[in-house]
């Protein structure tokens, strides 16, 4: 779930940044966190955290804090992509370019 819900743990903190190509409308997952379950559905203005069973989950959500809780769930804006943005190649590994001839 790292792609569209930018799923990533950090000193056993959870962060999530989603953002929903266009075609995709909505994307509905569940993970465990600590013993609980979070289920999270992702559509392309907004995400709804919700803890299905377990004690409270702390997370980020595009760098700001979410706590959430059986029974309440949470719905925060997703950020919007910013214009121009576009993906970088680390630089240790640079891409690789298509030899003519080459299959």
């Amino acid at each position: 779930m790292p792609g569209f819900a930018g799923l990533r743990e950090s000193g056993g903190s959870l962060a999530f940044s989603p953002r929903l190509p266009a075609g995709l409308t909505r994307l509905c997952s569940t993970v465990g966190v600590r013993g609980s379950r979070l289920r999270l559905t992702v559509t392309p203005a907004k995400t709804t955290y919700d803890v299905l069973e377990g004690g409270p989950v702390s997370l980020r959500h595009a760098g700001l804090p979410v706590s959430v809780s059986v029974g309440t769930p949470v719905t925060v804006p997703n950020r919007a992509p910013e214009v121009g943005e576009a993906p970088t190649q680390p630089r240790h590994r640079p891409p690789l370019r298509h030899r003519e001839g080459a299959t």
